[in-house]
């Protein structure tokens, strides 16, 4: 007795493999208290268990319609063994064809060889004597050692240093200069130098409220009297009175400052 795993039909004959109603694989089944159904090659029988009576209205759902045996197509296995077939028969001509160049490849070596020992091997003696020739081997001449010239390495040339530009020249003279009148004059003059970037004081005594005008010679537009240019014009107070010359340039510059105070 044979059952099918999916829709659970039973067939008392042994010799089916496949179900026909779906074409699950048939399992071995054993007899049981539920309910079943036996395909036979006329009739469908079907059983319930002797201790229930089922009820009317579930009858249908036991019992499955059956047509004909003989109209029902049969299901055919798959394309499986013709796969494996197939695999079978592609492994075996490509061993074939594997082993085939091993061999092949083998008689080309052992030909080689056979061909290489022949080469190798000394004449035979032509006229039948036993003597053994001896083979002396060429002398071959020693390489003459020949000697490469020697590049000369450059000697290598000093850089020379760079020679540092020398400090601008610098004077030496007082920060304030006092300036005096002559007796009965009125006016005074001055000459001196100023560092780069320096300034010097020109320092009168004068009574307060008189004019006092001064203007620069020499030095170009280094020269400045109070930042403001070559001369000035002030009035006086009691007392001292100062006059700052500057240097604006980067090196000494000398110059001449003429002072008149009325």
């Amino acid at each position: 007795m044979k059952q099918c795993p999916k829709c659970t039909a039973v067939y008392l004959d042994e010799t089916l493999a496949f179900c026909l109603q779906d074409g699950t694989p048939l399992m071995d089944s054993n007899p049981s208290n539920s309910p079943t159904e036996v395909y036979t090659n006329t009739k469908l029988v079907t059983s319930v268990r002797p201790a229930q009576i089922a009820d009317p209205r579930f009858m249908d759902s036991q019992v499955t319609r059956v047509g004909s045996l003989a109209g029902q197509p049969f299901p055919q296995p798959t394309d499986t063994k013709k796969s494996n077939t197939a695999l079978a028969v592609g492994l075996t001509a490509g061993g074939m064809l594997l082993l085939f160049a091993i061999v092949s490849i083998g008689a080309l070596l052992v030909y080689m060889n056979s061909g290489s020992a022949a080469s190798n091997q000394p004449p035979k003696n032509m006229n039948g004597s036993n003597s053994l020739v001896t083979i002396s081997p060429t002398p071959t001449s020693s390489p003459t050692a020949t000697q490469t010239p020697l590049t000369p390495k450059p000697t290598p040339t000093s850089t020379p240093e760079a020679t540092p530009t020398p400090p601008p020249e610098r004077a030496s003279y007082p920060a304030t200069s006092r300036l005096k009148f002559a007796r009965g004059a009125y006016t005074t003059s001055f000459s001196g130098q100023i560092n780069p970037g320096d300034s010097r004081s020109l320092v009168l005594a004068c009574r307060a409220g008189q004019s006092l005008s001064a203007s620069i010679t020499g030095g170009g537009s280094c020269i400045s009297i109070r930042g403001g240019g070559s001369s000035m014009r002030t009035i006086t107070g009691s007392g001292d009175n100062y006059i700052s010359v500057s240097n604006r340039c980067s090196n000494l510059v000398k110059f001449s400052i003429t002072i008149t105070v009325i």
